[in-house]
């Protein structure tokens, strides 16, 4: 594979609405690949497995290969912000395979998260400075939206409700509760 072919492949996920990426180093990937796949947006990790043998001639050289994909990608992209990670061992391998559930479980919570839309009721308490959160960064990181609700406005809707309206949201949240 080469820059181009990585650059085809990109394309290729992008049409699928691929989430993430692994690029799995089975022998020697070339820095053009690492540079490509690093300096587009997707969720990105590299993968190296180990070498068949531990003695004479270095076979596959792919730890080489998945340490210099991570020093590329940490110079070309903002990794604080787009970070990549990096894998190492076969498939079946109980820490190998801990790692990339893990990832996939954080994608997928990420992906969840993103379409999320929390109500703030009541603001936070005078002094607890340390339990501010930034809505803007949880919208930008997380594309989670927050609304801020006072008390004082709720309790004035809650009072403005019929009692059929009630009953019917509250047979709906226990329909939902079953499922």
């Amino acid at each position: 594979m080469n820059a181009n072919d990585t650059k085809k492949t990109i394309s290729k996920c992008k049409e699928l609405n691929t989430d993430f990426i692994l690029v799995l180093h089975g022998g020697f990937t070339m820095g053009d690949v690492a540079l490509t796949f690093a300096e587009s947006n997707f969720k990105l990790g590299f993968w190296s497995v180990p070498e068949p043998t531990l003695t004479g001639d270095v076979q596959l050289n792919n730890f080489v290969s998945l340490n210099m994909s991570m020093s590329i990608a940490k110079k070309v992209r903002n990794t604080s912000k787009n970070p990549v990670s990096w894998y190492y061992g076969f498939a079946e391998n109980k820490e190998f395979k801990q790692k990339i559930t893990l990832t996939l479980q954080t994608l997928q919570s990420l992906k969840i998260l993103s379409r999320s839309r929390i109500g703030l009721i009541g603001g936070l308490a005078m002094t607890f400075y340390n339990m501010e959160v930034s809505t803007t960064k949880l919208k930008s990181k997380l594309g989670v939206d927050i609304f801020n609700h006072d008390i004082h406005e709720l309790t004035n809707r809650m009072s403005n409700q019929s009692s059929k309206n009630v009953d019917e949201e509250i047979q709906k949240i226990l329909r939902l509760a079953k499922t």
